[in-house]
């Protein structure tokens, strides 16, 4: 997968791509960080890849830990792992793939090298969505200083606090794009509510499913309308206006809706409302979840219905009706070919009340934040190669 300059975002198309791209429209930019940008497509079917973000910390302490020098010597580095928002978080990104198999075996390949090269060095890779954390020493990105100036001190208090996983999902053409962004709003909720693992704040289980979206929309309070959902889109004039319209920057990069269309980059959206999940595995039922939702445009008549719990009910209490989650998520296992379905396990698990937050809270409440982060850097990987289907997936799936 080709990164991009900006922010390290996942690029689906090549960089030896020669097609042309069509039906060019030009964004002015405020002059801070883009002059323009020429909003364009370059679709290249269907793919998924993820992103998946980590604090680096010592391994003793378990306080933040700049570690991009022992990073440095990833075969990866600076292509698909690459330095986050400041220097104690890192960035793996998988290359796209439209087979869950080939992407989760090189997810897990990227990861246990990073893995091991951090645990050599005395270090952790940490899959926490939300670290409170004062001691973060500098910023990783260039262009976080000029981020900070036009976003101010809640930026700068809060962005390095939070991670996520973030899923790219490609398209056959810009129509597809646009129905797969749609579907994709259309089970926001439900996402966020399968996904909320930061049930932390300051120090203690605050009875809130996914704290991480409101330290991210606390980081960006000077500029609310960089969250905002984009509107229905239709065409790349829509997708230009919808660029146009940001509060600050004028550029993909710089918009930090929940949901974003990259359709220069090949990408129909962009899933940003993920929690940093705990487990690779995790992440993984995600990209699966997805894959579902793609093939769920082929039809007329989706279906994938919605449970109909609110985004704001579902990021303060995760999952609600869990039979209605059930049967999405039963619903999606239909799509997918046999061979992939047991890659829904983690989300069932999430439907019986097996959520990330209940078990960050449960064994929180056993051993403490040092028991629960050392667990969770142990475990990051386990189950995560597995390529057997699973029984309860199928039985669901057959429901």
């Amino acid at each position: 997968m080709v990164r991009g300059r900006e922010e390290g975002i996942a690029v689906m198309s090549s960089s030896h791509d020669t097609a042309p791209r069509a039906d060019l429209h030009f964004v002015k930019g405020d002059g801070i960080l883009h002059d323009g940008y020429t909003v364009s497509a370059a679709f290249r079917g269907r793919l998924l890849g993820l992103e998946l973000e980590f604090f680096t910390v010592d391994k003793k302490s378990l306080e933040p830990r700049n570690c991009l020098d022992v990073l440095a010597r990833h075969s990866c580095f600076g292509t698909l792992v690459k330095p986050e928002a400041v220097c104690e978080q890192i960035e793996i990104c998988t290359r796209p793939f439209w087979s869950l198999a080939e992407l989760a075996a090189q997810a897990h390949e990227l990861c246990a090298e990073a893995i091991e090269l951090l645990s050599d060095a005395g270090a952790l890779l940490l899959p926490v969505a939300y670290l409170d954390s004062p001691s973060f020493t500098g910023a990783a990105d260039p262009q976080q200083p000029a981020l900070k100036r036009y976003l101010g001190e809640p930026f700068t208090r809060h962005a390095g606090s939070v991670i996520a996983d973030q899923i790219n999902v490609g398209a056959d053409g810009f129509r597809e794009a646009c129905a797969i962004l749609e579907a994709t709003r259309t089970l926001m909720p439900d996402i966020v509510a399968l996904g909320g693992a930061s049930p932390f704040r300051d120090g203690v289980a605050n009875g809130v499913a996914c704290n991480r979206l409101d330290i991210y929309e606390a980081a960006l309070a000077e500029a609310p309308g960089l969250y905002a959902m984009p509107p229905q889109i239709h065409d790349l004039a829509d997708y230009a206006r919808f660029i146009q319209a940001q509060p600050r920057f004028q550029h993909p990069t710089t918009c930090y809706s929940l949901l974003r269309p990259m359709p220069d980059r090949g990408v129909a959206v962009e899933l940003r409302c993920l929690d940093k999940q705990p487990r690779l595995v995790d992440t993984l039922a995600f990209a699966a979840l997805m894959k579902a939702v793609v093939l769920s445009t082929d039809s007329e008549v989706s279906v994938l219905a919605p449970t109909g719990v609110s985004l704001q009910r579902a990021r303060r209490d995760g999952v609600v009706d869990r039979e209605a989650t059930r049967r999405l998520v039963a619903e999606a296992t239909t799509l997918l070919p046999p061979q992939e379905r047991h890659y829904l396990l983690p989300l069932l698990e999430c439907a019986e009340g097996e959520t990330a937050t209940a078990r960050m809270t449960s064994l929180h409440a056993e051993v403490g934040f040092e028991g629960l982060w050392r667990s969770l850097a142990d475990e990051f990987l386990v189950a995560a190669d597995s390529c057997e289907p699973n029984a309860a997936v199928t039985a669901a799936a057959r429901s």
